[in-house]
């Protein structure tokens, strides 16, 4: 009687349940209400009954060895196991025997613990999955979360935030070493986004990071304001994610459609050009065409003809010029080689000594910043040619031409700069004309207007740019960014 007043308080006060054995006559007995746990009325079950017929497949065998092991050699064991209910779902209980329960109780009786776990174990299992989906989408989106605690004044980062910056555990998180990842351009705008979320402002940014390790790579920052129940601002919470393959990406194709719309902006030019230049020409000739056909003297009949051969010989040098524009888009698909500026100079000022002797000519050159580039050699010989030859051509009649070329490197990018002391272009003027086909702004007679036109699309034809300073009667500077 005070072995089962015993047992039931234990039970009740620990909220538990049990299986006896008595060593002695072998009979075996449930605590009251073990089998309502899990929907079934009361059941005489042995334990080795109630472990085949009800507990999971996979914990069956290992409760039955621990078990046996117990009542033969008086082996404690302690094990989770999981028990078919009423409704075919599984409870989880833990098990536990061992010798100190039986000399508590009744060194006679064999005493097997069941405690219900069921709860416990489920949010477990759903925090063990939602960690590993929680890992296993941050290692796979390289992300990771921080916490800044204004309360206890400390910061916490996870695994992913020591992986993407490549810290080792050693490393203590803190504010000021996570600022340290800031690359110098994006650090006061990213101060900004912090101190207006200690206002209550969440925020989102995409700035430059750079790892422990000097590697320096895109990375998007997302931070919310954590209030206490109470409305009080007690923190930020955050992630990082590095996006730099994503962004590398996008700017590449951004790189890509900038080229495929400027090289249709050119094509759709050229086209425009080609279009009007031969219309022009082709016009010219249906009408006097017309007029020898009408034509009844022999006198005008020839001065008619003679009128068709100027004809033919500017729509000849009309082709040459557009033939010209057309091989600079065959040009770009060269392989880039690496070009000398002096040698590319000294082939150019070769080529045209005489007109720089007439001239009387002085150039100056100075290539010690950027002596060399990769880039197409007739390109570069062209580009040099047409602005040499336009300073010699437009010079100041009171003085002789001066033309000075230097080479510049600047973040890696190689600059050139031609400055002359012509008569200069009046910019307000002809400004947004000045890289036009056929514009000229002179009363040269020899004066085209193809060689500025050429320049400028073999320059950008391979992502330079070129732009001009200039000053009536004081000359001009062409500035090229390869």
């Amino acid at each position: 009687m005070f072995k089962e007043l015993t047992l039931k308080s234990l039970s009740e006060a620990l909220n538990i349940h049990y299986w006896t054995r008595e060593k002695a006559h072998l009979k075996e007995s449930w605590s009251h209400g073990f089998f309502s746990i899990f929907g079934y009325e009361e059941m005489n079950l042995s334990l080795t009954d109630f472990a085949k017929n009800f507990v999971h497949e996979n914990d069956v065998q290992i409760f039955l060895d621990n078990f046996r092991d117990y009542i033969k050699y008086n082996l404690p064991f302690q094990l989770e196991i999981r028990v078919k209910t009423f409704n075919n779902q599984y409870h989880w209980l833990l098990c536990k025997a061992d010798t100190s329960t039986e000399q508590l109780i009744n060194p006679d009786t064999f005493f097997v613990i069941f405690q219900d776990i069921n709860d416990t174990k489920k949010y477990q299992i759903r925090y063990e999955e939602n960690k590993f989906f929680y890992q296993e989408s941050a290692e796979m989106t390289r992300t990771g979360g921080w916490f800044i605690d204004f309360v206890h004044q400390k910061t916490y980062w996870d695994r992913g935030v020591r992986k993407i910056l490549e810290l080792d555990k050693s490393t203590p998180p803190t504010v000021k070493k996570g600022l340290e990842h800031i690359t110098r351009n994006y650090y006061f705008y990213t101060l900004r986004h912090f101190a207006a979320c200690t206002l209550g402002h969440a925020f989102r940014i995409q700035i430059r990071m750079k790892t422990s390790k000097k590697r320096h790579f895109w990375a998007v920052i997302i931070g919310k304001p954590v209030f206490s129940e109470k409305q009080h601002l007690i923190g930020i919470r955050g992630v990082i994610q590095d996006i730099d393959t994503l962004k590398l990406k996008e700017l590449h194709l951004q790189d890509s459609m900038d080229i495929i719309a400027t090289q249709n902006a050119r094509l759709f030019n050229f086209a425009h050009i080609v279009s009007h230049n031969l219309r022009s020409h082709s016009s010219n000739l249906q009408l006097v065409t017309e007029l020898i056909n009408e034509a009844t003297d022999a006198e005008e009949k020839n001065e008619l003809l003679s009128t068709v051969t100027q004809i033919a010989k500017s729509l000849n040098v009309t082709i040459e010029h557009l033939n010209e524009v057309a091989a600079i888009h065959t040009q770009i698909n060269k392989k880039p080689q690496r070009v000398n500026f002096e040698d590319t100079l000294q082939v150019v000022t070769a080529s045209i000594n005489q007109i720089i002797t007439q001239e009387k000519a002085t150039i100056e050159a100075d290539f010690s910043e950027a002596d060399t580039i990769e880039y197409i050699p007739a390109y570069l010989e062209s580009i040099l040619l047409n602005l040499i030859t336009n300073a010699i051509k437009y010079k100041h009649p009171d003085r002789d031409p001066f033309i000075k070329i230097r080479t510049r490197k600047t973040k890696g990018r190689i600059s050139m700069t031609i400055t002359d002391n012509g008569i200069g272009i009046d910019l307000k003027l002809f400004g947004s004309k000045i890289f036009g086909m056929y514009k000229t702004f002179h009363s040269k007679k020899d004066a085209v207007g193809i060689g500025l036109f050429i320049t400028k699309n073999q320059i950008e034809s391979l992502n330079g740019t070129i732009e001009v300073t200039s000053e009536v009667n004081q000359g001009s500077c062409f500035e090229i960014n390869f």
